[in-house]
């Protein structure tokens, strides 16, 4: 008998524990997972997620002074586990998406839970890439610094490396040459047999290189940027013929064949 006892004792505390069917959380929930399964919008999931940080937020405050804190404890753990899976569904729905979207969905997780474990390197990317090819310049060098500070992704050495790649790109537009050479050239080892990537790498760092050479009265670092230029023009690509050109502009500014 008091096996028994003991038996519905533990089971009253996990019935109390789990969320009554209208519990607005556990229904914010559900709506959440089957609008992620049914591959609903990024508008609805984004709307959906938020509903569930705040009906969460409700749910984890200071225990009532009456509540049973053994089930109080339980039940917190469980808003944990929603508020994750509402993280999991903003990084999800980011992927891919759209660079607006893709910056707006990483944007919220980040103001909703800025040490969530999906804002690694691998969600900071996303975007930073998103924002590249959209030609927002800024918005891709800021997330790409991000991804450098963020804990690692699922390939931390090539993730890296895409990071400085975007921001010394960024900063070759802009011709902050300085900048350019710095990233860039911390990006080569990651990107090298990439050629999307490795060819314009290499241009924009023999454009920055020969340019700060020029200025400073270097001819060693003129040089550089020449030999940089021509091995971007070895690479095929958008830049191939664009480097071997300036390359020989180079030379013959600098009185060479």
């Amino acid at each position: 008998m008091k096996v028994l006892m003991t038996a519905v004792a533990a089971l009253a505390v996990l019935c109390a524990a789990l969320p009554a069917a209208d519990d607005p959380l556990q229904t914010a929930s559900d709506s959440l997972r089957a609008a992620v399964d049914g591959k609903k919008g990024a508008a609805e999931i984004k709307k959906l997620a938020l509903t569930v940080f705040a009906e969460a937020k409700k749910q984890m405050g200071p225990a009532p002074a009456d509540a049973d804190k053994e089930n109080y404890e339980a039940h917190v753990k469980y808003a944990q586990s929603v508020v994750e899976y509402a993280e999991y569904a903003l990084y999800s729905a980011s992927v891919g998406a759209p660079a607006a979207t893709a910056i707006d969905l990483i944007s919220t997780l980040e103001a909703q839970a800025p040490k969530s474990k999906y804002l690694t390197q691998d969600a900071y990317l996303v975007v930073a890439n998103a924002a590249l090819s959209a030609q927002q310049g800024d918005r891709a060098s800021a997330f790409a610094k991000k991804a450098l500070a963020a804990p690692k992704g699922t390939k931390p050495e090539q993730q890296a490396a895409d990071a400085h790649y975007i921001i010394g790109v960024v900063a070759a537009n802009k011709k902050d040459n300085v900048t350019a050479d710095k990233e860039l050239r911390a990006s080569l080892a990651g990107i090298k047999g990439i050629p999307a990537l490795e060819g314009p790498a290499l241009f924009f760092l023999g454009e920055a290189d020969y340019t700060l050479g020029r200025q400073g009265m270097d001819r060693a670092q003129a040089d550089q940027g020449i030999k940089f230029l021509l091995q971007s023009a070895l690479i095929s690509g958008q830049y191939q013929a664009s480097a071997a050109a300036e390359a020989k502009r180079m030379k013959t500014e600098l009185g060479e064949k």
